[in-house]
């Protein structure tokens, strides 16, 4: 049992770190938006492959951490929700699947999860519903990304038998 919760918490922050990387230093700047698009995307839904439903943990928490370090710190409590509902989301859609087709389906309405939850966050933090409808175009690149990532990164976790 001990070794079960062990190896739980190794996966658990294993991952949250992986995410904080790939998110906070790999990444690409888009200079006239503000933000980044990065690679934390495919960690997330690696995560959830790997843990299911409690990848909302590292998923909320290794994002939050990201935005800190990138000194994001206003949008770390969105981030903290949204990330953590995607993994979540993911991990219960994913149980289970061994098509691509569907894994990239749960991908697609995962990052719709993303662009939606951004979108009203910004309407709440902006004035005017201008800076949230830019933020749907930005976060649509940001989530074919981490559909890309995800396509990428669970095929390789499958293999090695994580």
């Amino acid at each position: 049992m001990a070794s079960k919760n062990v190896k739980k918490l190794v996966y658990h922050s294993a991952l949250a770190a992986m995410i904080i990387v790939a998110t906070a230093f790999l990444k690409i700047t888009v200079p006239l938006y503000g933000g980044y698009i990065h690679m934390g995307d495919g960690f997330i839904f690696t995560a959830a492959y790997l843990l299911g439903p409690m990848a909302f943990i590292p998923a909320a928490i290794g994002s939050c951490i990201a935005d800190f370090i990138l000194g994001y710190a206003l949008y770390a409590p969105a981030t903290f929700v949204i990330k953590g509902l995607m993994g979540l989301f993911a991990g219960f859609a994913l149980k289970g699947s061994k098509k691509l087709a569907r894994n990239l389906v749960v991908y697609i309405l995962a990052e719709i999860i993303m662009i939606a939850g951004y979108f009203f966050y910004e309407l709440l933090i902006y004035d005017g519903i201008t800076p949230a409808l830019l933020g749907i175009a930005y976060n649509g690149i940001q989530g074919l990304c981490g559909v890309v990532m995800g396509m990428l990164f669970v095929p390789v976790a499958k293999r090695i038998r994580l």
